[in-house]
């Protein structure tokens, strides 16, 4: 009777310290694990972007040394690019030198497929030079992979001169003057609903430039100072900084081209 009372309460008794503690490391090395997955996926992921723009920018350059005019301003598309056959990639700019877009005041946040800007990429595909884009695109230039191509993180990458105006969507509301790449947007007009991150932005724009988001070469689209998910930016001022505590997708960038 003894000894089968012994045998039941060793058969009930629970786990040692040291065996807990074995089991606390496991749990937090996996934890540990997947963080750190997760943190070096987004890193490839903002990685991969920054690649991505700069490529474009390289595509441009390529196209400029190749044929002596940048993509969707070329005077004479069907005489000189291969592939040029579509209704869009056939009209011809006015060899300015500038990528025009017709949204009010020429913003780069906004555009029509069969403008400069709306044709540039379908330019720079029909050449050979840059892939993602449809050369010949039945819908407009606010829909990614078709005039325009996909952001590697969210949303799109447009493309325009911006003649002196503030940006729509620019959270510092500063005039800009040259040529950006509107990126991580999915709709023109007021740019619509920005896809990235306000951590990824701002690994991008640290990678790129400054790292503020009102400030220098790299400039961000999105909502700022109300304090919640939907944050970009913190304020509106040239120090302030992004919201990265926030993980919605909550902006999109401005980054300056041909310098």
């Amino acid at each position: 009777m003894t000894q089968s009372t012994l045998q039941t309460r060793r058969s009930e008794r629970g786990f040692t310290l040291v065996e807990l503690a074995i089991v606390m490391i496991i749990i937090g090395l996996l934890i540990g694990g997947i963080l750190k997955g997760q943190e070096l996926i987004n890193n490839a992921r903002v990685t991969s972007g920054v690649t991505q723009l700069k490529g474009v920018e390289a595509a441009i350059n390529t196209f400029r040394d190749k044929y002596s005019t940048i993509p969707g301003d070329m005077t004479n598309p069907t005489d000189r690019l291969p592939n040029c056959t579509g209704t869009i990639c056939v009209k011809v700019g006015d060899g300015d030198s500038l990528i025009e877009v017709t949204a009010v005041g020429d913003d780069v946040g906004g555009g029509a497929a069969d403008d400069e800007g709306g044709r540039a990429f379908i330019h720079l595909s029909a050449a050979g030079i840059l892939s993602g884009s449809n050369v010949d695109p039945t819908i407009g230039t606010w829909t990614a992979g078709e005039a325009l191509p996909n952001f590697n993180i969210g949303g799109q990458i447009a493309i325009g001169y911006n003649r002196g105006v503030a940006p729509s969507g620019a959270i510092s509301g500063d005039v800009l003057t040259g040529h950006f790449l509107a990126v991580g947007m999915v709709a023109g007009g007021a740019m619509g609903t920005e896809t990235i991150a306000a951590s990824q932005a701002g690994a991008i724009d640290r990678k790129l430039d400054d790292g503020l988001p009102n400030a220098g070469s790299v400039r961000a689209s999105g909502t700022q100072g109300a304090g919640d998910a939907t944050d970009c930016a913190a304020g509106t001022a040239s120090s302030d900084l992004y919201a990265e505590n926030f993980d919605g997708k909550s902006c999109g960038l401005f980054v300056r081209v041909m310098n």
